[in-house]
């Protein structure tokens, strides 16, 4: 097998190694199997961990407080023209954004969701991510396309968005 991380990724392993020495595990592929198997300095897998107990703790205590932000929502009752009873939508709270006012600079903070929504510059990212999500749902239904019909069926309809997006943004 030929193994490569994702785009975007900033592990600094080897990925072919990490995905060899993955596949050498015995059994489920569970994350305390691959921390166990990280822990001996000789494998590939040790670079992907941070191993000082209070950094990592640090780190741990950020991704909380990334997790909180990414899933803390709110509840409103929304009008839906024809209706006569509003619907309930639930929308996430903070949107993770670049914050910076350069193009070379990268301050990322999460900022509530109307007010990024609000912001030309702001809502044109939130638009590049939902894009790219679709794009990775195309990819993945792609891939899994022979798999099963609902998933070919479902990867025909994420195309059909896909151009209905494309054609929608040039016309804005």
């Amino acid at each position: 097998m030929v193994y490569q991380w994702k785009d975007g990724t900033r592990l600094k392993a080897d990925a072919e190694k990490v995905g060899n020495e993955i596949e050498q595990i015995k059994g489920p592929k569970t994350p305390e199997a691959v921390v166990k198997k990280a822990r001996s300095e000789r494998t590939e897998l040790h670079k992907c961990f941070e191993w000082d107990d209070s950094a990592a703790a640090i780190q741990y205590r950020l991704e909380q407080a990334r997790y909180v932000l990414r899933t803390i929502s709110i509840v409103r009752e929304v009008e839906i023209p024809g209706s006569d009873t509003p619907r309930k939508v639930v929308v996430r709270a903070y949107e993770n954004v670049n914050t910076a006012k350069g193009d070379d600079e990268q301050e990322r903070a999460y900022v509530a969701t109307e007010a990024a929504l609000a912001q030309p510059e702001l809502r044109a990212q939130i638009f590049n991510r939902l894009s790219r999500m679709i794009a990775e749902a195309t990819e993945i239904a792609d891939a899994y396309r022979y798999l099963s019909p609902e998933i070919s069926a479902l990867g025909d309809r994420l195309h059909e968005i896909k151009k209905e997006m494309k054609t929608g943004a040039k016309s804005a």
